[in-house]
């Protein structure tokens, strides 16, 4: 695992829970995976989460809508790794009123959100196929 520190991207989560409190929503933050390319994982790490087709293509469909897809289930999120890495990007999601869930059983398996300030990239995950 590689720790990710970007004080810009803490600083604009932590306004973002700022901003849901003064609004009366409760903070409820979730742990997900989220996968993608190798070159799309170094972008967010300096830059944050973008949604597709704002600014960048998007990159898997959008199924349940236009947001940033992120799953409890770091299997379910490798499926969209498109270049062979073998990384994952582990973030703080901030859920808000206008996030949607899709589960399978207990588990996330999609937490789609709309704003890219509602994530936080913790974590690259490094893993190995057994």
């Amino acid at each position: 695992m590689e720790y990710i520190v970007n004080p810009e991207l803490i600083e604009n989560y932590e306004q973002f829970k700022n901003d849901l409190r003064s609004r009366g929503e409760e903070i409820n933050e979730r742990l997900t995976f989220h996968g993608t390319r190798n070159e799309a994982i170094e972008l967010i790490i300096k830059t944050g989460f973008k949604i597709g087709g704002e600014g960048v293509a998007v990159a898997s469909g959008q199924a349940h809508g236009s947001g940033v897809y992120t799953s409890e289930d770091p299997a379910f999120a490798m499926r969209y790794i498109k270049d062979g890495r073998k990384r994952l990007l582990f973030a703080r999601v901030c859920v808000s009123s206008d996030s949607k869930i899709v589960k399978q059983g207990k588990l996330i398996q999609q937490l789609i959100v709309k704003n890219v300030h509602q994530l936080l990239p913790c974590y690259i995950v490094h893993y190995a196929n057994k």
